[in-house]
């Protein structure tokens, strides 16, 4: 981990809170990483930085700069916490690593989050994806419509990004590991508990499989977070497909609304009598049915990004 990393994850991890240790919000650190880029200084800098340096040279408030030196303190034990979940697989990246996913830095830019916690072969990130979401009570046709299209997509030679929840999304996971192709998970909690299972396990070891979070590693299923998901889904993939979304399901909805809107990817939709997915095919969705063949008509591949050497 570079020094600009270190600085990172000691302001914003929300790991070994104790009174009077408030990490700094993504929208926070984001204000404060403008103020160092116009100042020409790197996260790195802080670290050397006394109450009178934060106030003089970046401006903020006292009682700022004193809430910065105590998450400063705290370092030793931040550390040993880390390489505690280092020793369970799980590793930390930031928006200093090379290793953080770039198309959500593309995309996103200062809406990204300062880190991820990540179990898994960074490397799934430099490969084309197709992202799926869809409802977490799924019938019989959403059953059938989920594994045609995901192995269609598999078809041609592009892996899934999904959110790692129950339903349509859980089925895309376990239909493309089936067919042998890789899988990027976003999920809305902690990973800890996730990587102990089985058949996570083994499907990070075999290298097909790399899941991502930005809640610390022991941390619950956070609502919050699931909202947040769905957007880094969009910017990760190359297309999108909704397996249905109804407008009471406000984390599939407000996700593909969210990306119509602001253009992460081009949106495909199934094409149901379901309110929320006839909404978003009269937004601009592109409507397909069973019959889809897996084409998200992409007509270049982007710099530094490869043809996916699977299946393996």
């Amino acid at each position: 981990m570079n020094a600009n990393s270190q600085a990172i994850v000691i302001f914003c991890s929300q790991l070994c809170i104790t009174e009077g240790i408030n990490p700094l919000k993504p929208s926070e650190w984001s204000g404060l990483a403008e103020k160092l880029m116009a100042r020409r200084l790197e996260p790195r800098n802080l670290l050397n930085f006394s109450a009178h340096s934060f106030m003089s040279e970046l401006g903020l408030s006292e009682e700022y700069a004193q809430r910065l030196l105590r998450l400063t303190d705290r370092s030793a034990g931040l550390f040993a916490e880390l390489h505690r979940y280092a020793a369970e697989g799980i590793s930390v990246y930031t928006r200093a690593d090379h290793a953080y996913p770039l198309q959500l830095k593309r995309k996103l830019g200062q809406k990204c989050p300062p880190l991820f916690y990540c179990a898994g072969d960074m490397q799934i990130l430099g490969l084309r994806v197709v992202g799926f979401t869809g409802p977490q009570e799924i019938d019989d046709d959403d059953s059938r419509f989920t594994r045609r299209a995901v192995r269609k997509t598999c078809a041609r030679r592009l892996g899934v990004a999904s959110g790692g929840g129950e339903g349509a999304e859980s089925l895309v996971v376990q239909t493309a590991l089936t067919e042998g192709w890789p899988v990027i998970e976003y999920i809305a909690g902690g990973l800890s508990a996730l990587i102990r299972r089985k058949d996570v396990k083994d499907s990070i070891a075999s290298g097909r499989r790399l899941v991502l979070s930005e809640a610390i590693p022991g941390a619950d299923f956070d609502s919050e977070c699931a909202v947040s998901v769905s957007r880094y889904i969009y910017a990760q993939s190359e297309a999108a497909v909704v397996v249905r979304a109804e407008m009471k399901d406000s984390v599939t909805w407000s996700g593909a609304a969210e990306n119509l809107k602001n253009k992460y990817c081009p949106l495909f939709c199934r094409d149901t009598s379901s309110e929320g997915s006839m909404a978003l095919i009269s937004m601009g969705a592109v409507p397909i049915g069973n019959d889809w063949d897996g084409d998200i008509t992409r007509p270049y591949i982007r710099p530094g990004q490869m043809e996916i050497p699977y299946p393996m």
